[in-house]
């Protein structure tokens, strides 16, 4: 039941390795030497064993998404092991829980706030019930960034108007690209429909107004 494993080594006067090749089970080996110059040979006096710790299995990956510069997110890895630890990743450089960072050595890494971090992440997940330690590193999510309508100042038409008349809610230098829904700040109610952005002056129409009233303006840019 001896089989050979890899190619012979010659022998230096030193020392020497041979290759186990990647293991996955316990496996003892013995040495066979041939002295190349008469062809004898000999099995080796001692054996040795080889013990093949488990390594995790991810079972669900972390997956990538894309977020609004405004918002959170998390990042979810499954696996199945004894004794598990993990390590959330970023762009290959561990994550330690500060700043928007929470849970960096659970399975769910959760992110309060996705601005300015967009990159590749993923965990590495590690057996620890046995020496020595094995880990795994599961595959990379992306987390894309999608940013901001940019602020502007919104004006109005008229400040003052008489019952029942109406004006115009005005955003000079509006963006292509950004539609502006006018609301009415008690409740954010939507006033008419949104208004697609120019690079110049819009107009969002207040509609007939019988009672002093506060707006505001929700910018979305329509491309994400």
């Amino acid at each position: 039941g001896a089989i050979a494993i890899g190619s012979p080594v010659a022998g230096t006067g030193g020392l020497i390795n041979l290759p186990t090749g990647n293991l996955t089970a316990n496996t003892t080996f013995n040495v066979f030497a041939t002295l190349t110059a008469t062809g004898c040979d000999t099995e080796m006096n001692n054996t040795i064993g080889v013990t093949v710790n488990a390594i995790p299995s991810i079972t669900t990956h972390p997956v990538s998404v894309t977020q609004c510069a405004d918002n959170g997110t998390t990042f979810t890895v499954a696996a199945t092991g004894t004794t598990l630890t993990y390590q959330w990743r970023r762009n290959g450089v561990n994550l330690t829980n500060a700043g928007v960072y929470s849970g960096v050595n659970t399975s769910t890494l959760t992110i309060s706030s996705v601005a300015g971090v967009a990159g590749n992440f993923d965990v590495v997940v590690t057996e620890t019930s046995a020496t020595p330690n094995c880990p795994v590193t599961s595959n990379a999510a992306t987390l894309a960034v999608n940013p901001l309508p940019t602020g502007l100042a919104v004006t109005t038409a008229a400040s003052a108007i008489c019952y029942g008349a109406s004006t115009n809610i005005q955003i000079a230098g509006s963006q292509a690209g950004v539609t502006y829904q006018l609301r009415n700040d008690a409740g954010d109610i939507a006033i008419g429909s949104p208004v697609a952005g120019t690079g110049g002056l819009i107009n969002l129409p207040t509609g007939n107004l019988t009672a002093n009233t506060t707006f505001n303006v929700f910018a979305t840019i329509t491309a994400t």
